[in-house]
């Protein structure tokens, strides 16, 4: 949905097929978030008008937070990890985002919020914050 900041005029932007999106975040142009693709969860990009709704990424974990910056959509993905293990991958904001990169991958543990700074990733454990170069 899309309204005004007083609440008035209340628009519907995009209803799932699966009914229901999580993780939301927004740039200047987009809006990003997670939405059911049969047994998997998709990262999706929709123009924040409404219009132009485009799968950027086959595959995310819903648990962990997505980022953005200028270029990229980052976030977490545990396809094709196997014994609990987790992918920190990007994507390509421009057109239909291409074949996400890995940037690290390891043992998920407890992993907490995701920040995106201008040249660095940070992300939390459950006891330590790590970072990483984008």
């Amino acid at each position: 949905m899309r309204a005004k900041k007083d609440g008035s005029g209340m628009t519907r932007l995009y209803a799932p097929p699966s009914g229901f999106t999580t993780r939301l975040v927004l740039d200047e142009e987009f809006v990003y978030f997670t939405e059911r693709d049969g047994s998997k969860r998709s990262l999706m990009k929709m123009k924040k008008i409404g219009v132009w709704l485009i799968k950027i990424a086959p595959s995310i974990n819903t648990v962990f937070d997505i980022g953005v910056d200028s270029e990229f959509v980052y976030y977490f993905d545990d396809e094709n990890s196997s014994g609990g293990d987790i992918t920190l991958r990007k994507v390509a904001k421009a057109g239909a985002g291409g074949t996400p990169i890995t940037l690290d991958s390891g043992s998920g543990g407890w992993v907490g919020s995701l920040a995106v700074g201008q040249h660095v990733l940070f992300f939390q454990g459950i006891s330590q914050i790590y970072s990483l170069a984008k």
